[in-house]
Formats: C-alpha cells, sequence, structure tokens
C-alpha cells in the first residue's frame, strides 16, 4: 500500500477540530467514517487508531510520523561484551562441535546463562539473545578480524582505551593520521 502523504495526514487531523463528538475518541470515531481523497484522486478510509497516532505525534513532536530512534539497533541494558564472557563461560558445559554431530542450541545456550547466574531475564530476553548472537556472530569460530575478536579486545583493552581518551584526547588519532599521509 502507498504512503499517505503529509499533506492528507493534515487534512485528517484538521477534519478533527470540526468533528462531532464530546471527547477525542468519539472525534476519532466520526473522522474514521469520513472519505478523504488524496493527491492521486484515490478515495481513502482510515481507522480511528491510525488517526489517533497520527495525533499524537503531531501533538508530541510536531510531525505526523514516527520521529527517528536514536538508539536503534543497540542494546539498553547488556553489553554484546558481557553476552560474550557469559557464552564463553557457559559453552564448556555443551557438548558440540563437528564430532558431535548436533548443532548448538542458542535457545538452551540462553537458559544455561539465566540458569547459572551470568545473565537475568529481566536484563535481557531470549529473542535479544539470539538477535545480539547472530549479529556479533558470537557462536562462530574465531577467524581472523571477526566481530567476536573485536568485542573481546574492546573487553579486554577498554580501561585503557578509555585512559588514553581521557588524557588525549581524539586529537591523538588525527596527529597519527596526518603522520601517515
Amino acid at each position: 500500500m502507498k504512503r499517505v502523504s503529509n499533506y492528507l495526514k493534515m487534512r485528517v487531523l484538521g477534519a478533527l477540530e470540526h468533528a462531532p463528538g464530546d471527547s477525542l475518541h468519539a472525534r476519532y470515531q466520526a473522522v474514521s467514517q469520513m472519505t478523504f481523497i488524496d493527491e492521486d484522486g484515490q478515495a481513502r478510509h482510515f481507522t480511528w487508531r491510525t488517526i489517533q497516532t497520527w495525533w499524537y505525534y503531531y501533538r508530541k513532536h510536531g510531525i505526523t510520523h514516527a520521529p527517528v530512534r536514536s538508539d536503534k539497533g543497540t542494546t539498553r541494558k547488556v553489553a554484546p561484551e558481557d553476552l560474550l564472557a557469559a557464552i564463553e563461560k557457559t559453552l564448556p558445559s555443551f557438548r558440540t562441535g563437528p564430532n558431535s554431530g548436533r548443532p548448538l542450541n542458542i535457545q538452551a545456550l540462553y537458559r544455561a546463562c539465566i540458569e547459572g547466574g551470568l545473565l537475568i531475564r529481566s536484563q535481557i530476553a531470549p529473542n535479544t539473545f539470539r538477535r545480539i548472537v547472530d549479529k556479533y556472530e558470537l557462536l562462530k569460530p574465531d577467524t581472523g578480524d571477526s566481530p567476536k575478536r573485536r568485542l573481546a579486545f574492546a573487553k579486554a583493552h577498554a580501561n585503557d582505551l578509555w585512559q588514553t581518551d581521557t588524557l588525549h584526547g581524539p586529537y591523538l588519532h588525527f596527529s597519527r593520521q596526518k603522520k601517515a599521509t
């Protein structure tokens, strides 16, 4: 289905002002029964819930679409380095590998990390665990410059990197680049 233009959304929101009803919900219902013609001449109907969402975004952010999340794709409660450490502590209890004939069950690994007290269920859900394990390739063997190796390096040297950045600032990186060119 084609996206609704901001012009049409604003026409729908403008109809809320003159719609009959004593409450906003009654007005949403009234406007949802109306037909709107878009720029291409197509008749459009919108559910009361869609109109309510547009009104919320317009009232809260001054726009008629959802604002872009700055934290999209990042983890909020558990860092990938912590997952890597928990997985590395738990993996020896599993019989997997080329000789075992069976693949590693991520759900069983998650449960083992929870039961071992290495992770807390309220901090990371099973689907989030699976997504982070897949994204950072935490179960693949270390080869070359893998995300797993970078995470392990960052965890091992995080304090040193922080101190260098604090003491010398971002100029350390630029001075090295200028010398190289």
